[in-house]
Protein backbone atom coordinates (compact mmCIF):
# COMPACT_ATOMS: atom_id res chain seq x y z
CA UNK A 1 0.00 0.00 0.00
CA UNK A 2 2.62 2.18 0.50
CA UNK A 3 2.85 3.29 3.57
CA UNK A 4 5.20 3.99 6.16
CA UNK A 5 5.77 0.93 8.90
CA UNK A 6 5.86 4.39 11.33
CA UNK A 7 2.19 4.92 10.05
CA UNK A 8 1.30 1.08 10.78
CA UNK A 9 2.55 1.05 14.24
CA UNK A 10 0.46 4.25 14.67
CA UNK A 11 -2.87 2.89 13.35
CA UNK A 12 -2.07 -0.87 15.05
CA UNK A 13 -1.48 0.92 18.95
CA UNK A 14 -4.38 3.31 17.92
CA UNK A 15 -5.98 -0.14 17.85
CA UNK A 16 -5.21 -1.59 20.86
CA UNK A 17 -6.20 1.19 22.82
CA UNK A 18 -9.59 0.90 21.38
CA UNK A 19 -9.63 -2.93 22.33
CA UNK A 20 -9.10 -2.04 26.18
CA UNK A 21 -12.80 -0.76 25.71
CA UNK A 22 -14.31 -2.58 23.48
CA UNK A 23 -13.12 -6.09 24.87
CA UNK A 24 -14.61 -5.09 28.16
CA UNK A 25 -17.67 -3.48 26.82
CA UNK A 26 -18.03 -6.65 24.68
CA UNK A 27 -17.76 -8.88 28.23
CA UNK A 28 -20.46 -6.85 29.40
CA UNK A 29 -22.83 -7.59 26.35
CA UNK A 30 -22.15 -10.97 27.15
CA UNK A 31 -23.06 -11.47 30.59
CA UNK A 32 -26.06 -9.65 30.03
CA UNK A 33 -27.15 -11.51 27.02
CA UNK A 34 -30.35 -13.60 27.95
CA UNK A 35 -29.45 -17.71 28.22
CA UNK A 36 -30.59 -19.13 25.15
CA UNK A 37 -30.83 -22.82 24.24
CA UNK A 38 -27.45 -22.49 22.93
CA UNK A 39 -25.71 -20.46 26.06
CA UNK A 40 -25.19 -16.97 26.44
CA UNK A 41 -21.92 -17.12 24.22
CA UNK A 42 -22.37 -19.54 20.59
CA UNK A 43 -24.93 -17.17 19.74
CA UNK A 44 -22.49 -13.94 18.95
CA UNK A 45 -20.14 -16.36 17.53
CA UNK A 46 -22.67 -16.85 14.69
CA UNK A 47 -23.85 -13.32 14.59
CA UNK A 48 -20.14 -11.95 13.91
CA UNK A 49 -18.73 -14.86 12.10
CA UNK A 50 -20.16 -12.79 8.51
CA UNK A 51 -19.08 -9.09 9.85
CA UNK A 52 -15.69 -10.72 10.82
CA UNK A 53 -15.47 -11.98 7.13
CA UNK A 54 -16.50 -8.65 5.54
CA UNK A 55 -13.94 -6.54 7.56
CA UNK A 56 -11.44 -8.67 6.99
CA UNK A 57 -12.14 -8.41 3.35
CA UNK A 58 -12.50 -5.02 3.32
CA UNK A 59 -9.22 -4.96 4.89
CA UNK A 60 -7.35 -6.40 2.29
CA UNK A 61 -7.91 -4.44 -0.53
CA UNK A 62 -4.19 -3.95 -2.33
CA UNK A 63 -6.18 -2.14 -5.33
CA UNK A 64 -6.35 1.03 -3.38
CA UNK A 65 -2.63 1.50 -3.30
CA UNK A 66 -3.22 4.45 -6.21
CA UNK A 67 -5.12 6.21 -3.53
CA UNK A 68 -3.53 9.43 -1.92
CA UNK A 69 -1.39 8.53 1.23
CA UNK A 70 -4.07 10.53 3.39
CA UNK A 71 -6.84 8.76 1.95
CA UNK A 72 -5.46 5.28 2.14
CA UNK A 73 -4.06 6.01 6.26
CA UNK A 74 -7.78 6.65 7.45
CA UNK A 75 -9.15 3.32 5.10
CA UNK A 76 -6.49 1.30 6.77
CA UNK A 77 -7.34 2.73 10.06
CA UNK A 78 -10.87 2.59 9.69
CA UNK A 79 -10.99 -0.76 8.25
CA UNK A 80 -7.99 -2.52 10.97
CA UNK A 81 -10.07 -1.55 14.02
CA UNK A 82 -13.41 -2.15 12.09
CA UNK A 83 -11.94 -5.67 11.90
CA UNK A 84 -10.07 -6.16 15.11
CA UNK A 85 -11.45 -4.24 17.99
CA UNK A 86 -15.38 -4.52 16.86
CA UNK A 87 -15.98 -7.34 14.75
CA UNK A 88 -12.96 -9.65 15.97
CA UNK A 89 -13.88 -8.08 19.57
CA UNK A 90 -17.30 -9.97 18.98
CA UNK A 91 -16.15 -13.50 18.52
CA UNK A 92 -13.00 -13.61 20.81
CA UNK A 93 -14.82 -12.26 23.57
CA UNK A 94 -17.66 -14.58 23.59
CA UNK A 95 -15.32 -17.63 22.54
CA UNK A 96 -12.60 -17.26 25.33
CA UNK A 97 -15.39 -16.90 27.95
CA UNK A 98 -16.92 -20.29 26.84
CA UNK A 99 -13.83 -21.81 29.09
CA UNK A 100 -14.97 -20.45 32.45
CA UNK A 101 -18.91 -21.60 31.38
CA UNK A 102 -17.73 -25.41 30.28
CA UNK A 103 -16.05 -25.96 34.25
CA UNK A 104 -15.09 -24.22 37.57
CA UNK A 105 -11.82 -26.17 37.43
CA UNK A 106 -8.70 -24.14 36.95
CA UNK A 107 -7.33 -27.00 35.11
CA UNK A 108 -9.97 -27.58 33.14
CA UNK A 109 -10.09 -23.95 32.26
CA UNK A 110 -5.99 -24.48 31.57
CA UNK A 111 -6.46 -26.89 29.46
CA UNK A 112 -8.97 -25.19 27.19
CA UNK A 113 -7.51 -21.74 27.46
CA UNK A 114 -4.60 -23.60 25.46
CA UNK A 115 -6.89 -25.93 23.14
CA UNK A 116 -7.72 -22.91 21.49
CA UNK A 117 -4.68 -22.46 20.42
CA UNK A 118 -2.32 -24.18 18.23
CA UNK A 119 -0.53 -25.72 20.97
CA UNK A 120 -3.71 -27.33 21.93
CA UNK A 121 -2.12 -30.85 21.88
CA UNK A 122 0.15 -29.56 24.88
CA UNK A 123 -2.18 -28.57 27.11
CA UNK A 124 -2.70 -30.15 30.01
CA UNK A 125 0.61 -32.10 29.80
CA UNK A 126 2.78 -28.74 30.07
CA UNK A 127 2.57 -26.06 32.37
CA UNK A 128 1.97 -22.33 31.39
CA UNK A 129 5.43 -21.43 32.55
CA UNK A 130 7.11 -24.20 30.57
CA UNK A 131 4.77 -23.44 27.56
CA UNK A 132 6.14 -19.44 27.85
CA UNK A 133 9.64 -20.46 28.61
CA UNK A 134 9.90 -23.01 25.34
CA UNK A 135 7.72 -21.12 23.00
CA UNK A 136 9.96 -17.42 24.21
CA UNK A 137 13.27 -19.45 23.66
CA UNK A 138 11.68 -20.81 19.75
CA UNK A 139 11.15 -17.23 19.00
CA UNK A 140 14.03 -15.77 19.72
CA UNK A 141 16.14 -18.37 17.67
CA UNK A 142 13.35 -17.55 14.60
CA UNK A 143 13.71 -13.84 15.34
CA UNK A 144 17.59 -13.76 15.17
CA UNK A 145 17.52 -16.41 12.20
CA UNK A 146 15.45 -14.03 10.58
CA UNK A 147 17.51 -11.40 10.70
CA UNK A 148 20.44 -12.97 9.79
CA UNK A 149 20.38 -15.52 7.38
CA UNK A 150 21.17 -14.81 3.69
CA UNK A 151 18.36 -12.73 1.88
CA UNK A 152 19.25 -14.42 -1.36
CA UNK A 153 18.18 -18.10 -0.65
CA UNK A 154 14.61 -18.44 -1.58
CA UNK A 155 12.03 -20.95 -0.03
CA UNK A 156 8.11 -21.37 -1.60
CA UNK A 157 5.34 -20.98 0.49
CA UNK A 158 1.21 -20.81 0.23
CA UNK A 159 -0.95 -17.80 0.48
CA UNK A 160 -4.07 -16.47 -0.08
CA UNK A 161 -4.62 -13.08 -1.79
CA UNK A 162 -6.88 -11.76 0.58
CA UNK A 163 -8.45 -9.34 -2.36
CA UNK A 164 -9.28 -12.04 -4.68
CA UNK A 165 -9.82 -14.87 -2.26
CA UNK A 166 -7.54 -17.32 -4.57
CA UNK A 167 -4.76 -19.48 -3.38
CA UNK A 168 -1.39 -18.24 -4.27
CA UNK A 169 2.48 -19.13 -3.90
CA UNK A 170 5.09 -16.65 -3.55
CA UNK A 171 8.73 -16.87 -3.32
CA UNK A 172 10.22 -15.28 -0.31
CA UNK A 173 13.43 -15.37 1.49
CA UNK A 174 14.32 -18.38 4.27
CA UNK A 175 14.61 -15.65 6.97
CA UNK A 176 11.17 -14.38 6.05
CA UNK A 177 9.42 -17.51 6.06
CA UNK A 178 11.70 -17.83 9.59
CA UNK A 179 9.78 -14.20 10.55
CA UNK A 180 6.71 -15.80 9.60
CA UNK A 181 6.46 -19.38 11.75
CA UNK A 182 7.10 -16.61 14.78
CA UNK A 183 3.11 -16.44 14.50
CA UNK A 184 2.77 -20.60 14.98
CA UNK A 185 4.75 -19.93 18.33
CA UNK A 186 2.97 -16.50 20.16
CA UNK A 187 -0.40 -18.07 19.02
CA UNK A 188 -0.02 -20.42 22.25
CA UNK A 189 1.12 -17.79 24.43
CA UNK A 190 -2.11 -15.56 25.51
CA UNK A 191 -3.20 -18.49 27.64
CA UNK A 192 -0.31 -19.38 29.38
CA UNK A 193 0.41 -15.96 29.92
CA UNK A 194 -3.18 -15.24 31.65
CA UNK A 195 -2.94 -18.17 33.46
CA UNK A 196 0.57 -17.57 34.83
CA UNK A 197 -0.52 -13.73 35.61
CA UNK A 198 -3.72 -14.23 37.88
CA UNK A 199 -2.19 -17.52 39.70
CA UNK A 200 -2.50 -17.77 43.13
CA UNK A 201 -4.74 -14.48 43.08
CA UNK A 202 -7.84 -16.65 44.57
CA UNK A 203 -10.56 -14.04 45.59
CA UNK A 204 -8.75 -11.33 43.43
CA UNK A 205 -8.88 -13.60 40.14
CA UNK A 206 -11.85 -11.71 38.45
CA UNK A 207 -10.46 -8.22 39.41
CA UNK A 208 -7.09 -8.93 37.94
CA UNK A 209 -8.84 -10.38 35.26
CA UNK A 210 -10.42 -7.57 34.09
CA UNK A 211 -7.41 -5.44 34.45
CA UNK A 212 -5.32 -7.60 32.75
CA UNK A 213 -7.69 -7.72 29.82
CA UNK A 214 -7.36 -3.86 29.79
CA UNK A 215 -3.98 -4.03 28.85
CA UNK A 216 -3.94 -5.45 25.92
CA UNK A 217 -3.68 -1.63 24.84
CA UNK A 218 0.00 -2.13 25.20
CA UNK A 219 0.28 -4.85 22.22
CA UNK A 220 -0.29 -1.40 20.64
CA UNK A 221 3.13 0.41 21.82
CA UNK A 222 5.72 -2.69 20.25
CA UNK A 223 4.62 -2.39 16.47
CA UNK A 224 4.67 1.60 16.97
CA UNK A 225 7.85 1.62 18.49
CA UNK A 226 9.13 -1.39 15.75
CA UNK A 227 7.76 1.26 12.92
CA UNK A 228 9.64 4.51 13.89
CA UNK A 229 12.71 2.62 14.20
CA UNK A 230 12.48 0.53 11.14
CA UNK A 231 12.36 4.05 9.59
CA UNK A 232 15.94 4.76 10.49
CA UNK A 233 17.35 1.61 11.67
CA UNK A 234 16.01 -0.37 8.28
CA UNK A 235 13.20 -3.22 8.61
CA UNK A 236 15.93 -6.20 9.69
CA UNK A 237 16.91 -4.00 12.19
CA UNK A 238 13.90 -2.95 13.82
CA UNK A 239 13.52 -6.55 15.03
CA UNK A 240 15.87 -6.00 17.61
CA UNK A 241 12.70 -4.13 19.46
CA UNK A 242 10.95 -7.76 19.27
CA UNK A 243 14.22 -9.83 20.56
CA UNK A 244 13.90 -7.46 23.53
CA UNK A 245 10.39 -7.65 23.82
CA UNK A 246 10.92 -12.06 23.84
CA UNK A 247 13.34 -11.42 26.61
CA UNK A 248 11.26 -9.69 28.83
CA UNK A 249 8.90 -12.63 28.24
CA UNK A 250 11.48 -15.18 28.83
CA UNK A 251 12.47 -13.31 31.73
CA UNK A 252 8.35 -13.13 33.32
CA UNK A 253 7.80 -17.00 32.60
CA UNK A 254 11.00 -17.95 34.59
CA UNK A 255 11.30 -15.21 37.46
CA UNK A 256 8.79 -12.48 36.91
CA UNK A 257 5.36 -14.21 37.30
CA UNK A 258 6.27 -15.78 40.93
CA UNK A 259 4.01 -14.68 43.22
CA UNK A 260 6.48 -13.56 46.23
CA UNK A 261 3.42 -11.59 48.15
CA UNK A 262 2.58 -14.67 50.08
CA UNK A 263 1.49 -12.63 53.35
CA UNK A 264 -1.75 -11.40 51.69
CA UNK A 265 -4.89 -13.76 52.09
CA UNK A 266 -6.76 -14.34 48.83
CA UNK A 267 -9.03 -16.68 50.32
Amino acid sequence: MGVSAAVIGTIMMLARFVDAFTDVTMGRICDRSKIRPSGKFKPWLLRMCVPVAIASFLMYQSGLAGLPTTTKVVYLAITYILWGSFCYTGINIPYGSMASAVSSDPGDRQSLSTFRTMGGMLAGKVSSRAQITGVSIMCLVLVLLGMFLPSDVMVKMLGIDWATLTVMTAQVPVGIFALILVGLCTSVMWGGIFNLAVEGLGKYTPLASGIFMTLVCGGGILPFVQGFVADFAGYIGSYWVIVAGLLYMLFYALVGSKNVNTDIKVD
